[in-house]
């Protein structure tokens, strides 16, 4: 790894307590109290081995080392706090190393010098590590292997005479305090390192399992989080177990959160939780935060139906129980199953959403099990969403006109242009319904209502040749178009560049443009009725406001919607009140349409109404302007 790419330490994390704890457990080497222990007692052993020496008149060489060690030691151990712990122990080593040569030289059959070097061997393995550890075990073997060679070379004399100890008890006493020395330094060394290990072991498995929380549990709730899913999903794979998983969406907590603040939603979380845990008591079930507005619900052994059967009873008891609906917060949620609808968790999380979407449409509460018809119409719905972008950006609509015939004299009084797609090679095209619910959909109405405005226009002196100059034609547009401040002069310099006149012209709104600000629709009406443009109020009689609309806002039609044609033939209300809307409309001075006309029978009906015009399949379905202009 590069050491560049490491980040470092922050301040906070550095001079972080918890951080320090950490630092003394992770080193293995000896303490200092131990170290000093042994520095006191290898002094008073070398003083009495130097005693002992003195005592019996043997050795004097080895006499003096060891009371120059003695004092040495324990000049050593008076200065303690001033010599740092790894030097002491140097110093011990040395010692060691000094008072073990001549014991092996003069006495190469006691055991003392040998044991010595041993020790320091151990300490050293014990207390460093890498290069350091091995530094004194060499020194050592050099210096046993240098000793060979001089005696092999007879430059080092040595008795080859095994001595007796059965006069000279000191002996003895030197040996025994040699391995005591050694006994008492390794025991309590290999103890400390005992104690220290086992403590780093306990801390490393608290570490390890504060890190396995942070790692696979989420810090709001308590549950696990994405990752840990992930982990058990691999698991499952591994073994061929199936999950049954529940993946349950709360919608509106962003509102939630900007009115009442987060930890608002974190408490309604950690209620949510709690309530689930009681409803949902299987010892089988699993809980996971899967994002910030989804939960899911998993278990390997509960029955799918009886899963979603406990998920609805859950939600339905959470909406009262927690107000949910007091604080604009809808459930819905969807079921999935691994593997079959996914193999990993990215698969099984969008199968899962797939369903979400189609629980969303069916309203709050709802639970929907995914199937795999729901990816192929979401990818029919992709596909769909491409082509109305393609058509729109390509100029792949274009417009057909449908005849306003006057009922008494019945010939063409107007047309109204409707949008159709162009196919695209052997596709299907869609019809009018589905891309324009695309269109709304993704909010391209008022791009789409300026190129249909602005082919109408294109065709209009066409139609205006063959069926006369007084011809009007109408066209349709979104109330986003309608009441936006540039639509006037955006519509102005379309007649100017188009040569038709304001007065063949009507712009037909529906209903939806009454949704916002009176106020601006009547000065949207005013400023076309400027330019001479006619308004017409397409499907009237459809809403429950039509009536109001007539009361508010002047228009110079209204379409009666075909619902009221369509059973005109069998139902007597519906031609009272078709003809109570065609009275309706004469008094507020509008001109009449009714719309939907397509049998003889409808025709027949509406034979008793006069002033009216009428346009259905009957009389002529949409067609192109070539095919008009031939007739």
């Amino acid at each position: 790894m590069n050491p560049s790419s490491v980040p470092l330490m922050s301040d906070a994390a550095a001079s972080d307590p918890s951080s320090r704890r950490l630092e003394p457990a992770m080193g293995l080497g000896l303490s200092d109290r131990l170290i000093d222990r042994m520095v006191l007692i290898s002094s008073v052993a070398a003083a009495v081995c130097a005693l002992a020496l003195l005592h019996a008149r043997a050795y004097p060489v080895s006499m003096t080392v060891d009371a120059l060690a003695a004092l040495l030691l324990f000049f050593l151990w008076l200065c303690r706090h001033r010599i740092s712990s790894g030097r002491r122990l140097a110093c011990l080593a040395l010692t060691g190393i000094l008072v073990a040569v001549p014991a092996i030289v003069f006495n190469p059959y006691s055991p003392d010098g040998y044991l010595l070097v041993a020790g320091v061997m151990a300490l050293s393995f014990t207390n460093w590590s890498g290069r350091r550890a091995l530094a004194l075990p060499v020194a050592c073997v050099l210096l046993l292997a240098a000793m060979a060679v001089g005696v092999s070379l007879d430059w080092i004399r040595v008795s080859t005479v095994a001595p007796d100890f059965s006069g000279r008890p000191q002996a003895w006493v030197i040996v025994c305090l040699t391995v005591v020395l050694l006994g008492t330094a390794m025991g309590g060394a290999i103890f400390e390192l005992k104690h220290r290990l086992l403590s780093q072991i306990e801390l490393l498995e608290s570490s390890n399992r504060q890190l396995f929380r942070f790692a696979y549990q989420d810090a709001v709730t308590g549950l696990w989080n994405v990752d840990f899913l992930d982990r058990e999903l691999e698991r499952g794979r591994a073994s061929g177990q199936v999950h049954q998983f529940m993946v349950i969406e709360l919608l509106g907590l962003r509102e939630l959160s900007a009115l009442c603040g987060p930890g608002r939603v974190d408490q309604l979380w950690r209620d949510g939780v709690e309530l689930l845990r009681t409803n949902l008591s299987a010892d089988s079930l699993m809980l996971c935060r899967m994002s910030g507005d989804q939960l899911a619900v998993w278990s390997p052994e509960l029955d799918p139906h009886r899963l979603i059967e406990a998920t609805k009873a859950f939600m339905a008891h959470a909406c009262s129980k927690l107000s949910l609906d007091r604080l604009g917060i809808q459930l819905h949620a969807a079921s999935v199953s691994f593997p079959e609808h996914g193999v990993d968790l990215d698969a099984l999380r969008r199968s899962a959403q797939v369903a979400l979407q189609s629980a969303l449409v069916q309203g709050p509460g709802a639970c929907v099990p995914f199937a795999a018809e729901m990816l192929q119409q979401l990818h029919e719905e992709q596909v769909l969403r491409e082509r109305v972008r393609q058509a729109l950006d390509q100029d792949g609509f274009y417009a057909v006109y449908q005849a306003k015939v006057d009922r008494e004299h019945q010939q063409i009084v107007g047309f109204e242009g409707l949008a159709r797609m162009r196919p695209l090679e052997d596709e299907q095209v869609p019809g009018p319904a589905t891309f324009i619910s695309v269109l709304h959909a993704e909010g391209w109405m008022t791009q789409f209502g300026e190129r249909m405005l602005q082919r109408i226009l294109h065709d209009m002196p066409a139609l205006c040749a063959r069926y006369g100059a007084d011809i009007q034609v109408a066209a349709n547009v979104s109330p986003a178009l309608f009441l936006s401040p540039g639509f006037p002069d955006l519509l102005k310099g379309l007649l100017i560049e188009s040569g038709v006149a304001a007065s063949n012209l009507i712009i037909e709104i529906t209903e939806e443009v009454f949704v916002g600000d009176l106020q601006r629709l009547r000065q949207a009406c005013a400023a076309l009725r400027d330019l001479g443009v006619q308004v017409s109020l397409d499907d009237f009689g459809s809403g429950f406001s039509s009536l109001s609309y007539l009361r508010e806002v002047h228009f110079d039609e209204i379409k009666i919607d075909r619902s009221f044609v369509q059973r005109i033939e069998t139902d007597r209300r519906s031609q009272m009140v078709l003809a109570t809307l065609c009275e309706l409309g004469r008094d507020f001075d509008c001109r009449v349409v009714i719309e939907g006309v397509e049998t003889a029978g409808q025709l027949e009906r509406i034979s008793g109404l006069h002033g009216v015009c009428l346009q259905g399949f009957y009389f002529a379905r949409p067609q192109p302007l070539d095919l008009l202009l031939e007739r």
